[in-house]
């Protein structure tokens, strides 16, 4: 199980710093940064999390299931916040 709590850490680790990456491409402007260095970062970030994926494949595809109930119980929480609190997700930028 400790395997298991790795790759959970990594791959969450990896989903989380990429979308970081995107939103600072997003918000280039305002915090005074170079688009280019952090859709590069994303991308490294995709491209390491896939490595893990297909290495997960090969050696145990069921483990991806720990993935997709991370990124659903992410979701969830997420949905489930927005909808007690009242707030709505606005992804447009002026």
């Amino acid at each position: 199980t400790r395997h298991i709590h790795n790759i959970l850490f990594y791959r969450g680790f990896l989903l989380i710093f990429t979308a970081v990456n995107l939103a600072n491409v997003k918000m280039a402007n305002e915090t005074h940064s170079i688009k280019t260095i952090s859709l590069l970062g994303a991308g490294l970030c995709l491209g390491a999390l896939a490595t893990l994926i297909w290495q997960t494949i090969e050696r145990s595809a069921a483990q991806l299931w720990f993935l997709i109930g991370m990124i659903l119980i992410a979701f969830f929480v997420e949905v489930t916040f927005r909808f007690i609190a009242g707030r709505e997700i606005n992804i447009s930028r002026n």
